[in-house]
């Protein structure tokens, strides 16, 4: 058997971009991960395995290029988390065979949201020039997908016209699903060109 755990940190000062306040707009981040693998052998012949990882990403406060100098409302809260099992069962046929299953599945979501205390009324305000952005962020976007997938295969090593072949057959089949949905606050937003109004 084998683990393993990281928790990751890093809080940064966004350069360029402040607040209301007249205070340095932060970048702040977590990342934690796990993992663990345990291995049986039922048999001389036989071996199964189960391998399951984790993650866990939270960023509060994202900017993303163009619009780097933001304050801390106007920024993205994003909190994304993803995890993946396999299991694999193996099987020694004779002396040149090699049976081999594996059944996995990942899965997760990827979640840009509005920062904690943005309301109806927050519309984002954005200067294209400036590179600039007040009030709340665009938009929150979500992305729950998965992926589900089965491989079976047989291999045979011989030693055939005086040469080493392995010859290889099998199966693989999956399965993945994906979803997408944006939403925007009252469905419009505000732009500025170098502090003039240039769309709705």
């Amino acid at each position: 058997f084998f683990g393993s755990r990281r928790w990751w940190v890093l809080d940064l000062f966004q350069t360029g971009a402040g607040n209301a306040d007249v205070s340095q707009a932060i970048d702040d981040n977590r990342i934690r991960n796990f993992m663990g693998k345990v291995t049986t052998q039922l048999t001389p012949m036989d071996k199964i395995s189960f391998m399951a990882q984790g993650n866990h990403k939270q960023r509060f406060h994202r900017r993303d290029a163009p619009y780097l100098f933001v304050e801390d409302k106007a920024s993205r809260f994003q909190d994304q988390w993803a995890y993946n099992a396999l299991v694999q069962y193996s099987r020694v046929v004779g002396q040149t065979g090699l049976f081999d299953i594996r059944l996995g599945r990942m899965w997760g979501e990827t979640p840009y949201g509005y920062q904690e205390g943005g309301g109806p009324d927050d519309i984002a305000i954005s200067d294209t020039v400036r590179f600039t952005r007040i009030n709340s962020q665009e938009e929150e976007y979500f992305n729950p997908n998965s992926r589900n997938q089965f491989n079976a295969s047989y291999s045979i090593f011989e030693d055939w016209f005086n040469g080493n072949h392995d010859v290889k057959v099998g199966l693989q089949m999956s399965w993945e699903r994906m979803y997408q949905e944006t939403r925007r606050l009252q469905d419009h937003r505000l732009e500025l060109a170098d502090g003039v109004p240039s769309f709705a």
